[in-house]
């Protein structure tokens, strides 16, 4: 299993995870076609955009960590855009 598949299933694991790394989360969503909205913003919020996707992601960290309820955005997100997909 390479690394972008274990990244992608430990964030779209059920029940949601609350130790996923900010790091990690943000490189899963550029690698599924995210952008970053507010490149320029000074503050903790980062907000992805996808060109398929009407809802904008938002994340931040704390302490390192993304906050439970927006893995279960993301989560919520990719599943649509997985669906659309098929």
């Amino acid at each position: 299993m390479s690394t972008r598949e274990k990244r992608k299933s430990k964030i779209l694991a059920q029940p949601p995870r609350n130790d996923i790394p900010f790091k990690e989360m943000e490189t899963f969503l550029l690698e599924y076609g995210f952008k970053l909205k507010n490149r320029n913003s000074t503050g903790s919020h980062r907000i992805y955009e996808h060109e398929d996707c009407t809802t904008p992601i938002n994340i931040q960290s704390q302490k390192g960590v993304v906050k439970l309820y927006q893995v279960k955005q993301v989560q919520k997100v990719i599943k649509e855009l997985m669906e659309d997909n098929e």
